[in-house]
């Protein structure tokens, strides 16, 4: 089969800088390029290599990635469109439409890569969550069989009656969890048939060993260090608000305690991932979106706990990894519903207990009470509880950890996602 991947205007797909949807597009194209075709388009501009046919090429483990320059039309216009996003209201329901799943945003990128694909016969044309250029890639390529993968849900700020416009002409929508499939049955019922559930994983090649349950234990005795730590964005929906207010309860009782908080720091738009109707929940958001998200993090530490916290940013691949092995604890707290959550499981198949919160399909990875524990949002009380029960019980520790690598390699890794993918691209193409 001849597949190509089509990426929203936002992600970024190589490492070591690929954003969370930039990344699934990364581990499911490599599987799949070991036994067919795969491209993977992207917006984006690579100094390093030459522009040709509208585009700049690069081939990487088996997979043709074309980067397509952004027009100064598009970026303009992007600009605009935010300029002047209150007046849009006017076209959207009275609310600000979503860049995700906005018709104007970067269009002629959507035409670019609909033009190129015209030219390639592709069997297979996988749309990674963006629909806004399903329409003109189908009119151009009326052979190929639509695949659109959906990573979180679509709150009602989108536009109901455009979206199921361009569903109607999707051929599969595979969604990233069980949670995201059944908001897309419930909210799209006149396509509910064509949903199904494929998770995403992780890369077996980077969690080949297992942890060192024992040398972690006598390092921890000995020299009284415990380590938590979080990966994922430092925004807002992701709850590192929440963890740092448990931590400080842990100090107290363990005061060398050390907590590494990995991720880019930013806060994404907030009608992308909640529902513009939650007036309650976006309200208590505000304290935390008057300035940088980061700076309000350290200030809340105050300074007898600077020197137990540690914001790592982003930082190489092997890097995280090597946390994930060396830490006693993983945290994940968001307080949206995570689409999937590639942190949390990542943690896992390095043999590391996982507390999360219950968001969205989060609770189809983690196993309370068997690889880690799953708790309320937004509590710092019950997950500083949650902390101190692992950290007092190294038995606990080593048995959920050795229970969560196990529940991620046989079930939750790319080459699993890559079987099941290939599985649906065939009896489409039949």
């Amino acid at each position: 089969l001849k597949i190509a991947f089509v990426s929203q205007y936002c992600d970024t797909l190589l490492p070591p800088h690929h954003n969370s949807v930039g990344a699934c597009t990364y581990g499911l194209a490599h599987p799949l390029a070991e036994r067919h075709e795969v491209m993977a388009y992207s917006l984006g501009r690579v100094p390093q290599l030459k522009q040709t046919a509208g585009h700049q090429t690069l081939h990487h483990h088996g997979v043709e990635y074309r980067f397509i320059p952004p027009t100064s039309f598009d970026q303009k216009l992007y600009q605009w469109v935010h300029k002047y996003a209150d007046y849009l209201k006017v076209f959207n329901q009275g609310i600000v439409p979503p860049d995700s799943t906005f018709r104007w945003t970067f269009p002629l990128y959507g035409k670019a890569v609909a033009q190129d694909l015209a030219f390639e016969s592709s069997d297979v044309v996988h749309f990674q969550h963006t629909t806004q250029y399903i329409h003109d890639v189908r009119s151009k390529n009326p052979k190929a069989k639509i695949v659109l993968t959906v990573h979180h849900e679509h709150h009602p700020q989108s536009n109901r009656n455009a979206l199921l416009r361009r569903l109607r002409q999707v051929d599969l929508i595979t969604c990233v969890s069980n949670h995201v499939r059944k908001k897309m049955q419930d909210r799209f019922p006149e396509v509910a048939d064509r949903c199904e559930t494929v998770y995403n994983g992780i890369n077996v090649a980077e969690f080949t060993r297992p942890k060192e349950y024992k040398k972690t234990h006598r390092s921890s005795q000995q020299k009284r260090i415990w380590r938590i730590m979080y990966a994922g964005a430092v925004s807002p929906e992701k709850g590192v608000h929440v963890l740092i207010d448990a931590f400080k309860r842990l100090v107290p009782k363990y005061p060398n305690v050390q907590l590494d908080i990995f991720g880019p720091c930013g806060c994404r738009p907030l009608n992308e991932i909640f529902s513009h109707e939650d007036s309650a929940l976006l309200a208590s958001l505000k304290p935390f979106l008057s300035g940088k998200y980061l700076d309000y993090l350290k200030r809340a530490l105050g300074p007898e706990l600077v020197e137990h916290v540690h914001f790592r940013g982003m930082v190489p691949r092997s890097v995280l990894i090597e946390h994930y092995y060396a830490s006693d604890i993983f945290v994940f707290p968001s307080i949206w519903d995570e689409g999937f959550g590639l942190p949390p499981i990542e943690a896992m198949a390095a043999g590391t207990p996982v507390i999360a919160t219950k968001s969205g399909a989060v609770v189809e990875t983690v196993q309370d009470g068997i690889t880690g524990y799953l708790i309320n949002k937004n509590d710092s009380a019950i997950l500083a509880d949650s902390i101190i029960k692992l950290l007092e019980n190294h038995h606990l520790r080593e048995s959920m950890g050795r229970a969560a690598r196990q529940r991620v390699l046989s079930s939750l890794t790319w080459g699993h996602a890559a079987d099941r993918m290939i599985e649906r691209y065939e009896r489409l193409c039949v």
